[in-house]
């Protein structure tokens, strides 16, 4: 669903890094992957309101502000 979303904005980038990686996955790691493999990227993390309410709540969040901008909608 995210391929047919995105086709044709080349700004935009859908990654299965996660289901690669395989077993139990934090953001964290995530965007830490991401970041060590676009340096010159500017990374934002989408989520809905209801994961937002409970972001303070995740693993490693403040580290998770430091790289990443997010879009919550």
């Amino acid at each position: 669903m995210l391929e047919i979303a995105t086709e044709g904005n080349d700004a935009l980038q859908v990654s299965d890094i996660e289901v690669a990686r395989g077993g139990q996955s934090y953001t964290f790691e995530t965007v830490l992957q991401l970041q060590k493999e676009n340096p010159d990227k500017r990374l934002v993390l989408f989520m809905g309101t209801d994961m937002f309410l409970t972001f303070e709540n995740w693993r490693f969040p403040k580290k998770i502000l430091e790289k990443v901008s997010l879009g919550v909608f």
